[in-house]
């Protein structure tokens, strides 16, 4: 398939999601994050966050974030999914360590 030939399709496929309401409009969110934040200019109840603990701008995780990406820097790579052994793994499965990943919308758990 060429590449005008995939624009066409993909561009196809876009639009049966708007139609049938199912394409996902990301709203910046203009305010910390919190059970109201400021979105399209305006006060709005957050029903679509993850931060169900509220602790998205408490002081201490700031920081040790700002710490962990001065210390390991950040990217948007994917996690390996370790929910089932990998057998091509060299030292094979469990991986004994305590580790975790973190990013702009996530947290997993890999230890």
């Amino acid at each position: 398939m060429d590449v005008k030939s995939l624009y066409q399709a993909l561009g196809g496929e876009l639009d049966k999601a708007r139609e049938s309401k199912t394409y996902k409009v990301e709203v910046p969110i203009e305010s910390g994050q919190g059970g109201l934040v400021q979105a399209a200019g305006r006060s709005q109840v957050m029903f679509a966050s993850n931060n169900y603990l509220g602790l998205g701008n408490h002081p201490r995780i700031k920081e040790a974030a700002r710490k962990g990406i001065e210390t390991y820097g950040f990217g948007l790579a994917s996690a390996p999914d370790r929910s089932a052994p990998d057998r091509s793994a060299p030292f094979g499965w469990p991986v004994a360590a305590r580790t975790a990943l973190c990013g702009p919308r996530a947290y997993r758990n890999l230890g």
